[in-house]
């Protein structure tokens, strides 16, 4: 599938995302998580994990580089979060 996207559509769309990486990232260092889902975290982590790694996929396809590896990054945190979170649990 193609989309046919304006430079202002993209940098539109760049920008969205860029948005929701600030956000994300001020939830995972200054938020807590763990407590606002509880036993359902791991599970919930790691289905935004997923949905991150589809967002790097497409910014990579678009050629913004940089934000998919910061996508990337935050996948990566929320799948060592989770892992975190059921060691904690299990140490318990």
């Amino acid at each position: 599938m193609y989309i046919d996207l304006t430079e202002d559509e993209r940098d539109g769309l760049i920008e969205a995302i860029d948005r929701a990486l600030d956000d994300r990232r001020y939830y995972l260092q200054s938020g807590s998580p763990e407590s606002d889902y509880g036993d359902e975290w791991p599970e919930t982590a790691r289905e935004e994990a997923r949905r991150w790694m589809n967002c790097a996929s497409a910014l990579r396809k678009f050629g913004v580089i940089a934000m998919a590896d910061a996508c990337e990054n935050i996948a990566s945190s929320m799948e060592a979060s989770a892992y975190e979170y059921r060691n904690a649990e299990v140490g318990n």
